[in-house]
């Protein structure tokens, strides 16, 4: 099953082009996010844009950091939005425990978006709004209750909107963002692993970026009391889905997690996985990790992890 996967992508990248693709098959990408964890993810990306995979794919779907990520590689430019972590966000004016003493959120999304996206290291919106993968990020509703996949990134305007809306981390970030009406936080609220939206797009086969290790602590021992204290702050901030969904999605996702980590030739909603994640031993990245250092060696972790799979090695993946 696995071995099909890389078949596929690579019998693509012989053919040259992107999509649509001479094949009966529908690829899809899935990026988890985690705030600082993105560096993760975003190593993985520049693995698979320096092998040439970066237009194999027909869908791409990513959750907070891990839309920003896709976003970079969907405009040709993962490498340069992976360095965003180590140079341009791990500092005070994005991170600062000491803001809330001022009445203000630790994490400023609007510098990373307002700052970062648009002037210091811009996408190429010439790029997103060419032919290629079709982009979703997850943002969650706070008015109904929901998870909800947004695109028109070949919308200068409207792609920042979105980043910012899936990037909009609860309670250590601002309030909401607006987008057609309607208004949005951080994907993860609803969705962290959001195979079910390429399920539900007719992916037959997925390739999904994980930014935690499988025997992480969060994984394997998730808090109740932390799911269920949050849960009920949601509802009373926003909409009362938000309990139900954030506790169902808080259960679900240590599931899925340890599905895609540890079994051999299991499929998901009928879509055929294969996840690629930081090793067993690799040290958890804090959502709010500043050290330069750290998060150079775990983007060069995940682009080795990417790597590996990509060379058809069992490190770096597990097959699901």
């Amino acid at each position: 099953m696995s071995r099909r996967l890389l078949e596929i992508l690579r019998a693509r990248r012989a053919a040259g082009g992107g999509p649509p693709f001479d094949d009966p098959h529908l690829v899809a990408l899935v990026a988890e996010g985690g705030a600082m964890r993105g560096v993760i993810a975003g190593g993985m990306v520049t693995a698979l844009e320096e092998a040439g995979f970066a237009d194999c794919f027909d869908l791409m779907v990513g959750t907070s950091a891990g839309a920003c990520a896709l976003a970079y590689l969907r405009a040709g430019q993962a490498r340069l939005g992976t360095s965003i972590y180590f140079e341009d966000i791990n500092n005070r004016s994005f991170i600062d425990t000491r803001r809330p003493l001022r009445g203000r959120a630790i994490v400023d999304i609007d510098f990373l978006v307002d700052r970062v996206f648009r002037e210091v290291k811009p996408l190429d919106h010439r790029r997103l709004a060419s032919p290629g993968p079709r982009l979703l990020a997850v943002a969650t509703d706070v008015d109904r209750g929901e998870g909800v996949a947004l695109e028109g990134f070949e919308n200068r305007e409207r792609a920042y909107e979105v980043l910012r809306a899936t990037t909009r981390m609860p309670l250590l970030a601002a309030g909401p963002v607006e987008i057609d009406g309607r208004r949005y936080i951080d994907g993860s609220a609803a969705d962290r692993i959001p195979i079910a939206y390429a399920q539900r797009l007719g992916a037959t086969h997925v390739l999904v970026i994980l930014t935690r290790s499988p025997n992480s602590r969060s994984v394997t021992q998730p808090s109740a009391i932390r799911n269920y204290l949050k849960s009920n702050l949601f509802a009373a901030l926003y909409h009362r889905n938000l309990r139900t969904l954030t506790r169902h999605e808080a259960n679900n996702y240590s599931r899925i997690y340890q599905i895609l980590t540890d079994y051999d030739g299991y499929e998901i909603g009928g879509v055929r996985c294969r996840a690629v994640s930081p090793a067993g031993n690799f040290r958890e990245i804090s959502r709010i990790e500043t050290n330069e250092e750290v998060l150079r060696g775990a983007a060069q972790h995940g682009q080795d992890r990417m790597n590996d799979f990509l060379m058809g090695t069992n490190e770096g993946s597990q097959d699901v």
